[in-house]
């Protein structure tokens, strides 16, 4: 179609040119007649004759080329028209390609799939949450408590500071075990045991052997009760 289109214009293009150039002529041959109309009509009619034959011919040049270009007009139109309905056509052929991937019903399916995938996921990471071995009772916990509490000596009101005990959920063993660290570690410290004095074992009126005299005694007596003091 190209190549009939490059035909047409040129052969439009020497048309055009042959309409120039009778058309120049036709009119030196009016020229003529004009000025042999005084002198010479003769020869004056007969370059009228000249004239008027080659307007003819230029018009003729000029329907034919009216045509020419018509057609040109009619085959480019064809060509656009055409290359539209390529378009469509193409267009046509690759939503049909991609409909093939959009079926309903494996659109489902793949819905489906993800759906699972997301739900499998969810599990593993509830799984993954669980607490190791086994769970910790809060009753259970809480007494406890109330029994380390209740066989523990009260603490005195100028004793150390008080324990803070925050209030929550015990998870595991570890935060059992220093909540009675901390407990045990607020009460009152035991005062170290004080030995004895020896008890002699003489027959009254004699002195025993190794036995000290009665100051002695007397010193030992005033230490253990400074010691009870404290």
């Amino acid at each position: 179609m190209l190549a009939t289109l490059e035909q047409l214009r040129e052969t439009v293009h020497n048309l055009e040119k042959r309409t120039q150039f009778l058309t120049k002529q036709a009119q030196a041959h009016l020229n003529e007649a004009a000025a042999l109309k005084a002198t010479d009509k003769p020869a004056a009619l007969l370059e009228m004759k000249r004239h008027v034959l080659k307007m003819k011919e230029v018009e003729g040049l000029i329907n034919t080329q009216a045509s020419l270009e018509a057609q040109m007009l009619a085959l480019e139109s064809a060509s656009i028209t055409s290359g539209v309905v390529s378009s469509v056509q193409a267009g046509h052929k690759t939503q049909k390609a991609l409909a093939k991937n959009l079926d309903p019903e494996a659109v489902a399916q793949l819905q489906e799939n993800v759906s699972e995938q997301m739900d499998a996921l969810n599990e593993v990471n509830r799984t993954l949450g669980l607490q190791l071995g086994d769970p910790m009772d809060d009753a259970e916990l809480m007494r406890q408590l109330d029994e380390l509490t209740a066989t523990t000596t009260p603490m005195p009101a100028t004793a150390a500071a008080p324990v803070v005990v925050v209030v929550g959920a015990l998870d595991d063993s570890e935060q059992l075990r220093a909540l009675e660290a901390d407990i045990l570690g607020s009460l009152p410290a035991v005062p170290a045991l004080v030995p004895m004095p020896v008890v002699p074992t003489a027959a009254p009126g004699k002195s025993p052997t190794h036995v000290g005299d009665k100051d002695d005694d007397d010193e030992t007596l005033a230490a253990l009760a400074r010691e009870m003091e404290m």
